[in-house]
């Protein structure tokens, strides 16, 4: 397990600084992508400290992104893992299926966070093709085939509440909403959560955007009671969804049907990790 360092660095900070910081660490940097404001590197490295130190001397800011690199022995013996997926299919980014006239009931009244819906979900079926797996913000989705899969499976803590129908009733292929019921406590230290004060669609309430700005991190007794899918606690990122985490189990079965989905090993204090 070796820890990466992504420093997100604005445009703002001044071309000649960032270019000289690339410049300087490039022959580390690893990045499958070439970009001057986007530099990955292993944080056990001269060239990691380089740019920590060279950012806080000429007050660069940046935003910090940590993600651990697995072995392969170490994801073999991971017990629980964040699943995570192709984001909102819908056609813009910020549109959700309340846009298409999804009833929800319940969760904050001021932004509707942690609302559940109260129906069948509405959505434009032309941006369902094609489809197995993913998420209709603010719902996880699956297809009637991986429903099937997920059934016969017999995974534990997921249901099917509600079908996704199409908002003006023309006939599509069968969808259901991916539910887990069961959320685990809140995350633990060190994970990186960012939180944004800036976002104006939220300043009525304190339900500001958290930004998950590095793997997921739990002490073990939170899975005392866990099943094979899970939610955590927090809401994250731009689409206010909490996150699904599955068990090893799930990781296998789901690996075996090739589905669009990625999985990261959980880091449980005292396993994997030693806080």
């Amino acid at each position: 397990m070796r820890e990466i360092f992504c420093f997100c660095f604005n445009h703002r900070a001044g071309e000649e600084h960032i270019r000289l910081l690339y410049d300087s660490v490039k022959n580390a940097i690893t990045n499958d992508y070439d970009s001057v404001y986007s530099i990955e590197l292993y944080a056990d490295t001269k060239e990691c400290d380089y740019v920590l130190d060279y950012a806080e001397k000429h007050a660069i800011s940046y935003r910090l992104i940590k993600r651990m690199e697995f072995t392969k022995k170490e994801i073999r013996e991971a017990r629980y893992f964040h699943l995570y997926m192709l984001s909102n299919v819908l056609e813009l980014e910020g549109t959700d299926t309340k846009d298409y006239g999804t009833a929800y009931k319940g969760g904050c009244e001021l932004c509707g966070l942690g609302s559940e819906q109260a129906a069948d979900v509405l959505v434009d079926w032309k941006f369902m093709k094609n489809k197995k797996i993913g998420q209709v913000t603010p719902e996880y989705f699956v297809s009637g085939e991986v429903r099937k899969f997920i059934e016969e499976s017999g995974f534990t803590g997921v249901e099917f509440r509600h079908k996704i129908v199409d908002y003006k009733g023309r006939d599509m292929d069968e969808f259901f909403t991916l539910d887990a019921a069961n959320v685990l406590s809140a995350v633990s230290s060190p994970t990186l959560i960012r939180r944004d004060e800036c976002d104006v669609r939220f300043t009525r309430c304190e339900h500001k955007v958290l930004f998950l700005d590095s793997n997921l991190y739990y002490d073990k007794y939170a899975f005392k009671n866990a099943k094979d899918f899970n939610l955590t606690n927090e809401y994250f990122n731009n689409d206010r969804m909490r996150q699904l985490v599955v068990s090893a189990k799930v990781k296998k079965a789901m690996s075996k049907k090739r589905l669009n989905v990625h999985f990261s090993p959980i880091l449980i204090n005292g396993e994997n990790y030693e806080s």
